[in-house]
C-alpha cells in the first residue's frame, strides 16, 4: 500500500522537478471510509427512486465513476494551483519588498477585495488562504507573472509559454467546476501542463 501511494506521488510530483516525496505516512482516519460509503449508498437510492418515477431527470449509470474520476483531475488542478500561488509569493518576497509591491491587474485587485468581503460577511465559510494570491483566479496568476516579468523571466522560455499553459488548464477548471466531465485529452492537458512548469520553477516552492 506504501509503495502504491509512493508512486501515486511520483506522478503527481516528479522526482526530477526536484521536489522528492521522501516518505508516506498512513494514518487511520475514523469514520470517513463509513461516510464515503453512506454518500454512495444515498446517490444509488436516489437514482432507484427517479428510475421507479416518470421523470426525465434519471441519474446515469456511470455517475460514481465519472465522479471518482473528476476527484483525481481536481487533485492535479489543486496541487498546480497552490503551488504556482507559493512560487509567485517566495519570488515576490526574494525580490521585492512583498507581495505589495507586484503589478497587480486591476481585475484581480478588484476580486480579492469582493471576495475578502464576501468571506467576511461569511464566517462560516473557509477562509481561503493567509495572502492575497489565494484570493485570486487562478487565470489571473499568468497576469500577474507576465505583469511582472522583470523577476519572473528568469524561470520561464518565454510569457507566451507560462500564459497558455495556465490558460488551458483554467479552461479544464472552468469545465470541472460547473461539473461538467472532462475526457482523456484534456486530463492530459492538465497533467503535461503541470509537470512541464514544475520543470522549470524546479526547487522554487516551499514545503
Amino acid at each position: 500500500m506504501e509503495e502504491s501511494l509512493k508512486e501515486y506521488c511520483d506522478l503527481i510530483m516528479p522526482r526530477e522537478t526536484g521536489l522528492d516525496v521522501m516518505q508516506v505516512s498512513l494514518v487511520p482516519k475514523f469514520g470517513s471510509a463509513g461516510a464515503q460509503q453512506e454518500l454512495e449508498e444515498e446517490i444509488v437510492e436516489i437514482s432507484k427512486a427517479l428510475d421507479g418515477t416518470t421523470s426525465d431527470a434519471s441519474l446515469p449509470s456511470d455517475l460514481l465513476e465519472k465522479g471518482q474520476d473528476m476527484a483525481q483531475v481536481y487533485l492535479y488542478l489543486y496541487c498546480a494551483e497552490n503551488i504556482l500561488r507559493l512560487f509567485i509569493e517566495r519570488i515576490a518576497l526574494e525580490h521585492l519588498a512583498g507581495l505589495s509591491d507586484l503589478t497587480m491587474p486591476k481585475a484581480a485587485r478588484d476580486g480579492i477585495a469582493i471576495r475578502r468581503r464576501n468571506e467576511e460577511r461569511n464566517k462560516w465559510l473557509s477562509i481561503r488562504g493567509g495572502s492575497d494570491l489565494f484570493y485570486v483566479d487562478f487565470k489571473e496568476l499568468a497576469d500577474i507573472i507576465t505583469n511582472n516579468w522583470t523577476i519572473f523571466g528568469v524561470y520561464f522560455p518565454d510569457q507566451a509559454w507560462i500564459r497558455t499553459k495556465i490558460e488551458e488548464m483554467a479552461h479544464c477548471r472552468n469545465l470541472i467546476a460547473h461539473n461538467s466531465y472532462i475526457d482523456d485529452h484534456e486530463r492530459d492537458v492538465i497533467r503535461l501542463n503541470f509537470r512541464s512548469i514544475l520543470r522549470q520553477i524546479g526547487g522554487r516552492v516551499p514545503i
